[in-house]
């Protein structure tokens, strides 16, 4: 599974109350800035999507991906040992930027974000997309399939990113959310 929709009735109210928390200095960024998860949980209506959607219990860590305009990352894989997936939810500017994964058929390279996080980067004319999701509603995606985030828009795309911890059962919550 590389990515399932996890739909709301109240996403612009989830939006807003999620952009309140914004670091406005993340702005002119392409940046992956961790937050405290415990600020984001005592928002009402955030927490009680998480609670609806049973990820609630699973949450490992949070932070905002800002993306500028008409920009990409590389291709890659996280390298988080304690999360498999991702709850990500658009916040600004979403509409028309994808998630892609792609085949990879070359090597693989170790890097560091400048936060000092590690993850695996692969060679983009060695790689063929193989899917990609719009990312104007929220997902859970894979993070150990290879996948970048593109924004072909001239403004910059802002989404929080909740890591899933290990105790995550994609397949379960696939099968229990498809019935």
């Amino acid at each position: 599974m590389r990515y399932l929709p996890v739909p709301t009735e109240n996403l612009e109210t989830i939006q807003d109350e999620i952009y309140s928390l914004f670091p406005r200095h993340l702005m002119r960024e392409n940046v992956l800035h961790y937050v405290n998860p415990n600020d984001f949980l005592e928002k009402p209506n955030l927490k009680s999507y998480l609670e609806k959607t049973e990820c609630i219990d699973y949450v490992e860590s949070m932070g905002f991906l800002v993306l500028q305009k008409f920009a990409y990352h590389s291709i890659h894989i996280d390298a988080m040992k304690s999360a498999q997936y991702s709850l990500n939810i658009p916040i600004k500017n979403c509409k028309n930027t994808y998630i892609n994964f792609y085949q990879n058929n070359g090597p693989i390279i170790e890097q560091l974000t400048p936060n000092g996080l590690k993850f695996y980067k692969y060679d983009h004319d060695q790689c063929v997309l193989i899917d990609r999701a719009e990312m104007s509603v929220p997902h859970i995606i894979s993070l150990t399939e290879p996948h970048n985030v593109s924004n072909g828009n001239n403004t910059v795309r802002i989404t929080l990113l909740i890591r899933l911890n290990n105790e995550f059962d994609m397949a379960s919550y696939q099968k229990k959310n498809s019935s």
